[in-house]
């Protein structure tokens, strides 16, 4: 059993080199040596949610891609029918007008005065 003597400036101490003190060491190490891989094993595990969370983020992100584009496709197909409805629409006034043009003139006079007396109130 070795001691050796350090001077700390107040009181002369004795540090014991005792195998106790070896066996201390060889165990801090050891702790020290697992600290490390947890901090590795921990940082790795981070990574990997990360990773995971982009990938989620990703899924989401495509997902919401598709609805907007279903959506846009189903607004641009019922603005497409409307548009045709009121094409067919205007074809059959057009002939009603031709076949009937009195008829359409008389129509289109009461209506006017009708808008006429609802304007003046």
């Amino acid at each position: 059993m070795s001691s050796a003597r350090i001077d700390t400036g107040h009181k002369l101490d004795t540090i014991d080199h005792s195998p106790v003190d070896e066996e201390n060491i060889m165990q801090a190490s050891d702790i020290e040596t697992q600290l490390q891989k947890l901090r590795s094993d921990i940082s790795g595990l981070a990574k990997t949610v990360a990773a995971a969370g982009a990938d989620t983020a990703g899924a989401y992100r495509a997902k919401a891609g598709n609805v907007a584009n279903d959506a846009i496709e189903a607004s641009q197909s019922v603005l497409e029918g409307i548009r045709n409805d009121f094409v067919a629409l205007e074809k059959d006034v057009v002939a009603r007008v031709q076949t009937r043009p009195l008829q359409a003139l008389g129509l289109a006079a009461g209506i006017g005065f009708l808008l006429a007396l609802a304007s003046r109130r």
